[in-house]
C-alpha cells in the first residue's frame, strides 16, 4: 500500500462517524473525546478501528473547548491533565468506570484491554 492510500483510508475511518457506531455511549462501549483533527488521537482511533471494538466518538471543536476551559468545565474528573485526548471506560461487571488522559496511557490500556477481547476481567491502574 502506498502512503497516499493509507492516508486516504485513515481519513475515511476518522472522518465518518457512521464507521464508529453507535455514537451514544452505552454501558459496553468506550468513548474517545478529541478535536476534529488527526493529531494525537490518530493512533487511538486506528487501534480501535482495527480491533473492531465498538466505541463512541465525542468531537469537541476549538471554540467549544475554549468556552469549556473558561467556564471551569475542564478539570481532572472529566479531563485528566486538562487536555485531550480522553478515553472514558464505562462501568462494567462490578468495576467502576474511569477516565484516562494522554495518548500513551490510553494506548497502553487499550493494548491490554483488546488482548482480553474487550472484556474488563482484569483492570490495572495506569
Amino acid at each position: 500500500m502506498s502512503a497516499g492510500t493509507i492516508d486516504d483510508e485513515v481519513d475515511k475511518l476518522i472522518s465518518h462517524p457512521s464507521t464508529y457506531s453507535p455514537t451514544i455511549m452505552s454501558e459496553s462501549h468506550l468513548q474517545v473525546t478529541y478535536m476534529p483533527v488527526r493529531g494525537r488521537c490518530e493512533p487511538i482511533f486506528l487501534m480501535l478501528a482495527d480491533s473492531g471494538v465498538k466505541f463512541a466518538k465525542d468531537i469537541i471543536d476549538l471554540d467549544e473547548w475554549t468556552k469549556m476551559k473558561r467556564a471551569g468545565m475542564v478539570g481532572p474528573s472529566r479531563f485528566p491533565y486538562s487536555g485531550l485526548p480522553v478515553l472514558r471506560v464505562p462501568k462494567s461487571k462490578g468495576q467502576d468506570g474511569f477516565v484516562l488522559g494522554e495518548t500513551t496511557a490510553i494506548l497502553a490500556f487499550l493494548d491490554e484491554y483488546l488482548q482480553q477481547g474487550g472484556r474488563e476481567t482484569v483492570c490495572r491502574t495506569f
